[in-house]
């Protein structure tokens, strides 16, 4: 038990039990246990603990929440593709580029443009910023 309003952490691999049994049992070695306990695609869950915290949330509109998810899907495909980086790094850039922060203020309207344009502007800010 604990007071918490909202707990957030990685997501545990539903497989990880089963693991731990095979390594207690001596069925698999240490080093492959180990090894397995590594995610391999990044995860994370957020969990709403009181009711106070539950109260904050609000229903999202649609289709802006699914024009935000295609372009950066796009985009970060794009990224992994042209620029020869795993998904992790791509997903960083991305989601810490001001580019991002734009998209998800509704009000500029950013999320309208092709993802291709986007994309763009993303690049126009990496070079900004490995110039400096």
């Amino acid at each position: 038990m604990h007071t918490y309003d909202i707990v957030e952490g990685p997501v545990a691999d539903d497989r990880i039990t089963r693991r731990i049994i095979l390594y207690q049992k001596g069925r698999i070695a240490k080093t492959q246990f180990l090894e397995e306990l590594k995610h391999n695609v990044p995860t994370h869950q957020l969990c709403f603990c009181s009711m106070q915290s539950l109260q904050m949330l609000s229903i999202p509109d649609d289709e802006f929440v699914i024009d935000r998810q295609e372009i950066s899907e796009a985009i970060i495909e794009k990224l992994i593709s042209e620029k020869k980086i795993e998904y992790i790094n791509a997903c960083d850039l991305y989601f810490n580029s001001a580019t991002y922060k734009n998209i998800e203020d509704k009000s500029t309207e950013l999320y309208l443009l092709p993802w291709e344009k986007i994309y763009e502007l993303i690049l126009q800010e990496l070079r900004l910023v490995e110039k400096i």
